[in-house]
């Protein structure tokens, strides 16, 4: 049923009887519609009292069903394969009860990642997810980067108190350890408001746990928790001068500020 609006062209009031006149068939008229809608809603109740008893009998056994399906595959996951296999993915929906058309111009690309395992690992998906739509980039260090060793004719260039004096491995390094590996290192960047950096960590574990943060290369004079917008700071204790522990919660994006020491 679609809901209509009637405009009725009425002529204009010009004297006090005809202003009582529209008074009382203002009255007439929402008297008229307070009884109408409370008999729809008795309806509309009668219905629901009538129909709920079915739907409670269809619930249930949907979950019925379900749970015996549900069953018997864990019990006999060989018969899968006995089966042609189909994914259906439906990626866009624009279908909205009002206000949208139903199409977009433009073009689109959809990237799929598809894995089999025994069990569901949550975590180890959304790794698998978030490393392949951020590939690893590959860029050549040299000399003039200042992180790589020096031969001996070289002169050992001056060293930054916020930097240490080793060289990087030639093999591999890292400029920021994470000891668990379900919490993701989202963002780091340039603070907003000029005072250090800024460390974006998204979890994985779904579990309150502690977490150490180790900068090899980066010497801190002082680290931070803020909320998302970088406001706010809560003091995190140092262990020495490149590594501090925060307290994760189960699905938390955490925001912390890095200081390093000046020169």
């Amino acid at each position: 049923m679609t809901k209509q609006r009637i405009k009725i062209n009425l002529p204009l009031i010009t004297t006090r009887d005809e202003a009582e006149a529209a008074m009382n068939d203002l009255a007439l008229a929402a008297n008229n519609r307070r009884a109408l809608a409370a008999r729809m809603d008795a309806a509309i109740l009668t219905i629901q009292e009538e129909a709920a008893p079915g739907i409670a009998a269809c619930d249930a056994m949907i979950d019925n069903k379900s749970d015996a399906l549900r069953a018997w595959a864990e019990a006999h996951p060989e018969e899968f394969g006995k089966r042609a296999g189909t994914v259906f993915s439906y990626v866009m929906n624009n279908y909205w009860d009002t206000n949208y058309r139903g199409g977009q111009g433009g073009h689109f690309h959809f990237h799929y990642v598809i894995t089999s395992a025994g069990a569901t690992d949550a975590a180890a998906l959304s790794r698998m997810g978030w490393e392949e739509i951020t590939p690893l980039e590959q860029n050549f260090v040299t000399t003039q980067d200042k992180a790589v060793s020096q031969s001996q004719t070289e002169p050992a260039a001056p060293t930054s108190a916020a930097v240490s004096a080793s060289a990087l491995d030639g093999k591999q390094d890292s400029f920021l350890n994470v000891s668990d590996p379900n919490l993701l290192l989202e963002t780091w960047k340039p603070a907003e408001d000029g005072n250090g950096t800024i460390l974006r960590f998204l979890d994985f574990g779904g579990s309150e746990r502690s977490v150490t943060v180790r900068t090899p290369w980066l010497h801190l004079d002082q680290v931070t928790q803020t909320d998302a917008v970088e406001r706010g700071n809560t003091a995190i204790t140092l262990d020495g001068d490149n590594q501090f522990s925060i307290t994760v919660h189960p699905w938390e994006i955490l925001t912390v500020r890095v200081v390093a020491k000046q020169q």
